[in-house]
C-alpha cells in the first residue's frame, strides 16, 4: 500500500521570528473581532442583562466587556450544550451582594469574604443559577445562530479556554463575572457574525432597517395589564372592617400598559395553570390571534 505523502514546510532558526510574529497577527485579528462584536451589540447587551439583573433587585448597568485569549481559569461552573463546554465566575463579593439586595438585608452586612471560608450552598445554587440564565442569554442572542440548551455538568474539570468575556458592571471593580467559551462556542460567534455580515450585504438594496431600528427593536419591554379599579370615598374606606366584601364588575377587555401609556386591550384566558392575553384589540381595530404574549400573574 503506498502511503499518502504529506507536504511540510521546514523553516529555520533564523525565519522563527516571523512565524511568532504571522501567529500574533492571526490571533491578534481574532481578538479584534471579537471586540468588535461586543462593541455592536454593548447596548443590547447592556439593557438586557440590567433588565435581567432587576430580578434579584440589583440595579446595575453594564459598564464594559473585554476578551481574552487562550485563559486558565479555576472554580468555574461549567455547562454543556450540543456543541461542547462553556462556563461562568463571578467575584464572591458581588454574589454576596446580589443575595443581600433579594433578601433586603444592609449593605453593612456585606463582610469581605476570606479565602479560606469555603462557599456556602446557598452561594453555589444562586452562582449556578445566575450563571445558566446570563450565559444563555448571552449565547443565545437572536444574531448568533439556533438557540442552544445548557445544562449544568458535574465531574468535569476544565482549566484552558479558548475564550474568555470579562463583563464589568458599574459601581464596584468587583462587580465583575465572566463567561468562557471552548473552542467549538467560540468560532459559532464568529461563523454567525460572518452569516451576518453576508446576509446586510445581501439586503442593502431593500431597504433593510437601519442599525438604530434594529437596536430599538431588540430592546425588552414590560407589558403592565390593569387588572380592575374600584371607586370609594374616603368614608366609605375608613368604614370598611374585616370580612367586608366589596362587589366589582370585571370588563370585557382589560387594558395593556407601557408604562403609563394604553397602547391596546385584550382579553385574558386561562391554560394550563397560566394566564395569557389574546384577542386584542386597538382603537377598535382587532390585531390578529396569532400574537399573543404570556401574563405572568
Amino acid at each position: 500500500m503506498q502511503l499518502e505523502k504529506i507536504k511540510a514546510k521546514i523553516y529555520n532558526g533564523e525565519q522563527l521570528s516571523d512565524i511568532k510574529n504571522s501567529i500574533s497577527i492571526s490571533l491578534g485579528a481574532l481578538t479584534i473581532n471579537y471586540q468588535k462584536i461586543i462593541a455592536d451589540y454593548f447596548d443590547i447587551l447592556d439593557a438586557k442583562i440590567s433588565f435581567f439583573l432587576k430580578k434579584y433587585r440589583v440595579n446595575l448597568s453594564l459598564k464594559n466587556v473585554t476578551t481574552e485569549m487562550g485563559c486558565s481559569h479555576k472554580n468555574t461552573k461549567i455547562f454543556s450544550s450540543k456543541l461542547g463546554h462553556v462556563a461562568f465566575d463571578t467575584e464572591r463579593n458581588f454574589l454576596l451582594n446580589i443575595l443581600n439586595d433579594y433578601y433586603g438585608l444592609s449593605k453593612n452586612s456585606v463582610t469581605e469574604p476570606s479565602i479560606h471560608v469555603p462557599i456556602t450552598q446557598t452561594e453555589a445554587r444562586l452562582k449556578n443559577k445566575l450563571g445558566l440564565e446570563l450565559t444563555e442569554l448571552f449565547l443565545n442572542h437572536d444574531d448568533f445562530g439556533e438557540k442552544l440548551a445548557f445544562k449544568t455538568t458535574n465531574g468535569v474539570f476544565i482549566k484552558q479556554w479558548s475564550y474568555r468575556l470579562i463583563f464589568s458592571l458599574a459601581g464596584d471593580e468587583q462587580h465583575v463575572f465572566y463567561i468562557l467559551l471552548d473552542a467549538n462556542h467560540a468560532d459559532r460567534i464568529l461563523h454567525s457574525q460572518d452569516a451576518n455580515d453576508e446576509e446586510n450585504k445581501k439586503t442593502t438594496d431593500n431597504n433593510s432597517p437601519l442599525p438604530l431600528e434594529k437596536l430599538f427593536n431588540k430592546l425588552p419591554i414590560s407589558l403592565n395589564i390593569k387588572l380592575i379599579s374600584v371607586n370609594l370615598t374616603l368614608a366609605e374606606l375608613k368604614a370598611l372592617e374585616k370580612g367586608e366584601i366589596i362587589s366589582i364588575s370585571m370588563p370585557d377587555h382589560f387594558p395593556v400598559f407601557i408604562g403609563t401609556e394604553q397602547i391596546f386591550s385584550a382579553i385574558i384566558t386561562e391554560n394550563r395553570g397560566k394566564l395569557f392575553l389574546t384577542e386584542f384589540n386597538e382603537k377598535n381595530r382587532l390585531i390578529p390571534n396569532e400574537f399573543r404574549v404570556m401574563a405572568r400573574g
